[in-house]
């Protein structure tokens, strides 16, 4: 790893404070697939129970940079009106610092009438949160950067979303509700003065589907994301649906990227891509990141 890159790992591994680290959560721009994973009351939402596997590589052009992978499904029981699903992923933040976890989620559909529904979710998680400095080369030997650390943690995630039939989804939810505190990761550097910890991540989605004819269907889609300390992140986008088999999309998501995105539907199969074009400072340096998913619908 290059040293400019061990600079910014380490910087972030030692401000995972409610001041300095406003981003504890993977980055996915597949939402439509994902949107489980940022809402547990989206599980079992969709048509057909689905299982999915994604890849995503974060910032090309770096030596060791940030690497996610997830595995996943979820369903719905219509007897019982409730969603059963689960993830386990690893986010590998950039050579020393990783986080590995498992994910379970619940959701449960109240109808409100004929047309209009309510799904309450819960996510149980643990999360092993790692740090591994052996490999890092120093201009100054510090024994804080060389060591290693590890330590899982329990949280949760809670979410609410409202749906009138299926053209529109209005979602609320909060990710790390518990806010676990990382006390191996505090002991490991004693003379550091802050805290580290989870912090709560309070996000706002919505999704609107627009049949144009019988052929294509647009769903348009939002996201904002906040933690009260930092900047709200906001993203915006949309996807066009053709013949129920094609579908392509864009969006933006502020201060970070422009994203692309297209895809096929085979039989019970679904493969999707998405570039994103960093427009951040670090487009000087990155060609962007890349995105693959791939899902299996159960009949």
């Amino acid at each position: 790893m290059k040293k400019l890159e061990i600079i910014l790992a380490t910087i972030c591994f030692f401000s995972m404070t409610a001041l300095s680290f406003s981003q504890q959560l993977p980055i996915s721009s597949q939402f439509y697939w994902n949107d489980y994973v940022t809402n547990p009351a989206y599980t079992g939402m969709k048509e057909t129970p689905i299982i999915m596997a994604s890849v995503r590589s974060q910032w090309v052009g770096f030596e060791g940079a940030p690497g996610t992978y997830t595995l996943g499904g979820h369903g719905f029981l219509n007897k019982q009106k409730m969603g059963l699903g689960g993830m386990v992923f690893n986010d590998d933040r950039g050579g020393a610092i990783s986080q590995t976890g498992v994910m379970l989620n619940y959701s449960y559909l109240v109808e409100m009438n004929e047309k209009s529904y309510l799904s309450f979710g819960i996510a149980g998680m643990f999360n092993q949160y790692a740090y591994d400095g052996s490999d890092i080369t120093l201009f100054t030997q510090d024994p804080y950067l060389t060591g290693s650390a590890k330590q899982i943690v329990p949280d949760i995630n809670f979410g609410v979303l409202f749906m009138y039939e299926k053209i529109l989804q209005v979602g609320v939810s909060v990710n790390q509700l518990i806010g676990s505190r990382l006390k191996k990761l505090n002991d490991f550097n004693p003379i550091y003065i802050s805290d580290n910890r989870l912090i709560r991540h309070y996000q706002l989605t919505a999704t609107y589907k627009v049949d144009i004819n019988e052929n294509i269907d647009i769903e348009p889609y939002m996201l904002l994301r906040s933690t009260f300390v930092n900047p709200i992140q906001f993203e915006l986008g949309t996807r066009s649906v053709f013949k129920n088999r094609y579908f392509a999309g864009f969006g933006f998501r502020y201060q970070d990227a422009f994203t692309v995105m297209a895809g096929v539907n085979k039989n019970q199969f679904t493969l999707g891509y998405s570039y994103d074009l960093t427009t951040s400072k670090l487009r000087n340096y990155s060609t962007g990141s890349h995105e693959i998913m791939l899902a299996f619908r159960l009949k």
